[in-house]
């Protein structure tokens, strides 16, 4: 049976260690090493067999699949007579592939990356990328999804280090595979009553850690879009006529923020009519950290000119030093 990957080996390690103690005729050696010898050999036997017992658990991850059953299936089986049976064993396979992706990628032997050129790439996985006109039977779709894993960054291994994001959460993985099975939208709570009960257990949480008791939230995707809902708060609360009458009733709006923040602050004021020329970025130090000096003197040039300062955007952690502005010091002014 061919395997690949090294839990297997690893487990062939032990069972030719566990066959080392038998003698020619298949007896255990019966040599008299007295009684401490006896009890130092018990305890290594234990620890071998317990080793064993845990391989043998993940030798089902190192066989090579047998996907002839779905061979010129569609997924369309899925909802013919039987099709809940075969719905299980297809995904039975895909948490294998899974499962044996998550097992390897923690392995610091494994490379972090089997990388190529995008045009190598392209032409090796053409099969995957490819659209067909045509639906593809769900063997292929199995093999599909092994050869997307064996070309991604393996993201839990031990020598991956990313600023935004590095290895697993196993149970939040577990939450995941939970949401997309009950396939729920977040519409009413008619619709999502267990999620919107818990969306709305975490808000409270949420609004707890800034010292609120009460008040409302949402949850964003990224970074980008909650700066962006950052500005559209700054934006509601200095001109509250905007969402009735739009942005002529405003006076011209300036948006100051650090020279190393993050590029969605510009962004966010292109989309919400404020203008790249309200947008002011302010110098920062040898650290990373904005200048207040020269924040001081850039709120005064724009108040001179008319202007109406909306908002100071101010750094918990750059992008690229990893700064904190001085928050206080900004709020003071």
């Amino acid at each position: 049976m061919a395997c690949d990957c090294g839990i297997f080996n690893k487990l062939k390690r032990g069972m030719a260690t566990g066959n080392s103690n038998d003698n020619g005729n298949g007896n255990k050696g019966k040599e008299d090493k007295g009684k401490e010898g006896d009890s130092s050999g018990n305890n290594a036997s234990s620890s071998s067999k317990n080793t064993l017992v845990k391989d043998n658990r993940m030798a089902p991850l190192c066989k090579s699949p047998d996907w002839s059953e779905f061979e010129g299936v569609k997924a369309s089986a899925f909802y013919s007579a039987g099709g809940e049976l075969r719905a299980c064993r297809f995904l039975t396979e895909v948490s294998q592939i899974l499962m044996q992706y998550y097992v390897t990628s923690r392995n610091s032997k494994n490379k972090l990356l089997d990388f190529h050129h995008p045009h190598q790439l392209r032409e090796m996985m053409g099969h995957c990328l490819d659209l067909d006109e045509s639906p593809r039977d769900l063997e292929q779709l199995l093999s599909d999804c092994k050869e997307t894993l064996k070309y991604c960054v393996k993201t839990g291994h031990g020598h991956f280090f990313n600023q935004l994001s590095t290895g697993l959460d196993i149970v939040g993985l577990a939450g995941e595979w939970l949401t997309a099975v009950s396939n729920t939208n977040m519409f009413t709570y008619e619709v999502a009553p267990v999620f919107t009960l818990m969306e709305d257990v975490v808000l409270r949480r949420m609004l707890s850690k800034v010292g609120w008791e009460d008040g409302d939230g949402t949850f964003a995707p990224g970074g980008a879009v909650s700066n962006l809902y950052g500005v559209l708060l700054a934006r509601h609360h200095t001109f509250p006529n905007v969402k009735t009458e739009g942005m002529p009733s405003c006076a011209q709006p300036v948006v100051f923020t650090s020279e190393q923040s993050h590029f969605s602050i510009k962004r966010a004021c292109v989309l919400l009519g404020l203008g790249t020329n309200n947008y002011i970025k302010i110098p920062c130090d040898s650290r990373g950290k904005m200048v207040v000096s020269e924040l001081e003197q850039q709120i005064l040039a724009a108040k001179r000119e008319g202007k109406v300062p909306m908002m100071v955007n101010a750094m918990c952690g750059t992008t690229v030093m990893g700064a904190f502005d001085p928050t206080e010091e900004i709020a003071d002014l």
